[in-house]
């Protein structure tokens, strides 16, 4: 939300990777229409991914993050490509304004 609250003219303290920021983990639940269990991380630079890369071996099966994991709901995912594509930057710009609006 805060990258189109800044597009559309909102003083915003910085937040991102203008700032320290490192990382930052998006859900598109709340405004992006997307069921739960849909997120992604984004990294300032491909040097600092490579440390989410790990095997646990000392379980029931290997864990090896970041791809899908075999339950992983396909059907969310999808919608939320779809709903992204769909609204684009113009549509989330409009929603950003009309949940500024509110009070």
């Amino acid at each position: 939300m805060l990258p189109f609250l800044e597009k559309l003219g909102n003083e915003i303290p910085p937040f991102d990777f203008r700032f320290r920021v490192r990382s930052m983990s998006v859900t598109f639940i709340k405004y992006g229409y997307v069921s739960r269990g849909v997120s992604t991380v984004l990294y300032r630079n491909i040097d600092l991914r490579q440390h989410q890369f790990y095997v646990y071996a000392d379980c029931r099966e290997e864990f090896t993050p970041p791809q899908p994991q075999r339950s992983a709901p396909w059907g969310a995912i999808a919608s939320a490509w779809a709903i992204l594509h769909y609204l684009g930057e113009e549509g989330f710009l409009k929603l950003a304004k009309a949940a500024r609006r509110r009070p």
